[in-house]
């Protein structure tokens, strides 16, 4: 019988929490200062916005673009693409290497030694894809 009682209590409080699941969200009180609230009650503060949705996952914040210091460097299109041409050029080389490096690896039945060139010429060929 004890058994029993442990049993669905342990089953219930696995299932009540997902029960109390709601959208959060942080508000701004009256005299400024940041208050949390659910969906039924954000309607009493001002510029709420949602932080954490109904499913537990958070919301990016993301979406507030900064900008930046006026006397920023910036870089012309040209240079920028001569950075990334030679960016490419030393990927490519790198890439030969690890490549040259897996087959004497191979020669050799370094198993250990094949599997991080292996590894090294998947990242290398990812990096070399990513680019423009």
């Amino acid at each position: 019988m004890k058994k029993n009682i442990i049993y669905t209590l342990c089953v219930l409080s696995l299932v009540l929490p997902t029960l109390a699941m709601a959208d959060i969200y942080k508000c701004t009180g009256d005299d400024s200062t940041p208050t949390f609230a659910d969906a039924n009650t954000k309607a009493n503060y001002k510029n709420c916005r949602l932080i954490i949705r109904d499913n537990g996952s958070q919301v990016s914040t993301n979406a507030t673009k900064t900008t930046s210091p006026e006397n920023f460097p910036k870089v012309d299109a040209h240079t920028q693409n001569q950075r990334d041409d030679k960016r490419k050029e030393i990927l490519l080389s790198e890439l030969n290497t690890e490549q040259k490096a897996l087959d004497t690896a191979q020669n050799l039945h370094s198993q250990s030694e094949i599997q991080m060139h292996q590894k090294n010429i998947q990242l290398l060929q990812k990096e070399v894809s990513a680019l423009k």
